[in-house]
């Protein structure tokens, strides 16, 4: 349930990249073959157990299913007027507010994100019940683990 392309989304940026040096997390750009086009960039993620996943996004920067949702229909509200009180304390101070760092991931939006939809309220919760309907009814019977390491090699922080 992937395409497994890399897609800018206009997210909001929290953190530095993989290595000491870099102050943003520029995505595909400096982990991949795409080179600076992917400037936040990230893979798409399946959508197998989706409601089940969160916080959302290749950062964490949503706690809600409807919250990403929302910032697909206003990327640029989402990426000006983010609210980062949404989450844990000690993570609010990486969500990067510089208007330099803002217009970047502004530009960098992949051209497939700015046919922005018109959705209404029920069409937004129709989609979120069918998004939760991609959930394994076994789902429930798993343990609750958090993994030792992350793919990216970044340190896993964890609440």
């Amino acid at each position: 349930m992937t395409d497994q392309r890399f897609i800018s989304l206009g997210l909001p940026p929290m953190g530095g990249g993989p290595s000491a040096y870099e102050y943003v997390d520029y995505g595909a750009a400096h982990r991949s073959h795409v080179g600076i086009e992917g400037r936040f960039a990230f893979r798409t993620p399946s959508l197998h157990n989706v409601a089940a996943t969160g916080p959302w996004m290749h950062n964490g920067c949503y706690t809600s299913l409807e919250a990403v949702v929302r910032h697909r229909l206003d990327p640029m509200e989402g990426l000006y007027e983010y609210d980062r009180t949404q989450l844990a304390d000690e993570f609010q101070n990486q969500v990067h507010t510089s208007r330099d760092v803002l217009e970047q991931v502004e530009q960098s939006r992949s051209q497939e994100v700015l046919d922005i939809p018109a959705l209404s309220d029920a069409e937004v919760n129709a989609l979120l019940v069918f998004l939760d309907a991609l959930s394994s009814p076994a789902l429930t019977d798993l343990p609750d683990a958090s993994p030792e390491t992350v793919p990216s090699g970044l340190p896993l922080v964890l609440p």
